[in-house]
């Protein structure tokens, strides 16, 4: 393979060589960035006696406004002679951050799918290849490193054949994802795979391109996510309002390697409620128990078991009074006829609507959780018993910041 482009070293690189040397250089992007620098040692020989410390660049919290030096310090790895080793894309911003979504190329921008799994790369030093995992957990990490030469070798051996042809793994490094039911966060999926996200030439600091890195997957069996054009960002916004589904997002990308994420509302939801110090607002709760999300909240949330249980008690009132209703108005002869016997401000109304307007009963043809809001949900639970409603969410938050304090 030839690679035709060409890119510049990176901001940290000529950072880091301002300095007289890269302790002192490290230092000072920490002071001046917030970006911090993990020092390893990887192993170059396959019995261990050799070995070379590599320099990890990560910035999870700015220290002003966001500068491209502090995007660019995302799982980047330097040799100690400042040259990259392993690179990945940029921090990818939300798109609701306007500086970045106007960044966007939207004629040749296209959407895929953003995957809940774990960030792997796959990079060659020296004589070695490694393959790491972007987690938390280092011996998760090691497990999911694991599985992922277990995928590799199934389809060739060794394992690192793709990345070295040609000795292709001089120049390019590798972004995948690893999704596996084994190693779930939140999105469930049925069985492990590897997705290629990305090539990069690490010579020269620059993202390949999507054609380049579609050809590399086809060439050697990987699996790369289905991209679609996109008419405007903000269809894209609009497809995830209406989203009930549990799915992550999606990521939109450019033919100048901008991006952008666009996450699920609901996926944000249950992401926050995984912070004990995060208390999650009672419209949130009664979204995700009317969306059917039970066993999220009872894994992320128990404290609020008695909410819950008031809030399926007004969910339960709501669709009882519609199907009162129903019974009340279904003979009438038009629809303002039937529009004065169901009483249009009632919470239940367009649900009633829908049904007459299709001649279905209730709950047949149609999806209820999509004309029934959250507000009146709380409302309803407020109306029936307004003291035990307050008693039940104050004690729950009172057993969340205990829980979080113990954690602490």
């Amino acid at each position: 393979m030839v690679i035709l482009e060409y890119g510049q070293p990176t901001e940290i690189q000529k950072f880091l060589n301002g300095h007289a040397s890269l302790i002192s250089g490290s230092n000072a992007l920490s002071e001046k960035f917030g970006i911090t620098t993990t020092t390893e040692l990887i192993e170059l020989s396959d019995d261990d006696s050799v070995s070379e410390p590599i320099f990890i660049y990560n910035c999870d919290n700015s220290k002003g406004s966001r500068y491209p030096i502090e995007d660019e310090a995302n799982k980047l790895i330097l040799s100690n002679q400042r040259k990259i080793i392993s690179k990945t894309f940029p921090k990818i911003h939300d798109i609701k951050e306007i500086r970045y979504a106007n960044q966007i190329d939207v004629d040749s921008a296209e959407v895929e799918e953003c995957l809940d799994g774990t960030h792997v790369s796959i990079f060659k030093h020296d004589k070695m290849f490694f393959i790491r995992a972007w987690h938390n957990d280092s011996d998760v990490a090691t497990s999911i490193e694991n599985e992922v030469k277990n995928i590799l070798s199934s389809k060739c051996a060794p394992w690192f054949t793709p990345f070295g042809e040609n000795d292709i793994g001089k120049s390019c490094c590798w972004t995948f994802e690893f999704v596996s039911p084994k190693f779930k966060n939140i999105v469930e999926y049925d069985k492990p795979d590897l997705y290629l996200l990305a090539m990069f030439n690490k010579e020269h600091s620059f993202e390949c391109s999507k054609q380049f890195t579609d050809n590399f997957a086809i060439q050697n069996g990987f699996s790369r996510l289905e991209r679609k054009k996109i008419k405007t960002l903000g269809h894209v916004s609009s497809v995830l309002s209406k989203m009930t589904t549990l799915d992550k997002g999606f990521i939109i990308s450019d033919n100048n390697k901008h991006r952008v994420k666009a996450i699920n509302p609901i996926y944000k939801i249950i992401n926050n409620m995984k912070d004990a110090k995060h208390k999650p607002s009672v419209d949130d709760l009664a979204k995700l128990v009317l969306l059917g999300y039970h066993d999220e909240i009872a894994l992320h949330c128990s404290e609020y078991s008695e909410v819950i249980k008031l809030i399926k008690q007004s969910i339960e009132s709501l669709l009882s009074e519609a199907s009162m209703l129903w019974d009340l108005a279904i003979q009438a002869k038009s629809r303002k006829e039937f529009a004065d016997k169901i009483s249009p401000r009632r919470p239940i109304s367009r649900l009633l609507f829908e049904h007459y307007a299709r001649k279905t009963t209730p709950y047949k043809d149609v999806d209820y959780t999509k004309y029934i809001k959250p507000k009146h949900i709380i409302e309803k639970a407020k109306i029936a018993n307004l003291q035990k409603f307050y008693a039940a969410v104050c004690n729950a938050e009172i057993d969340r910041e205990s829980k979080a304090k113990k954690m602490s």
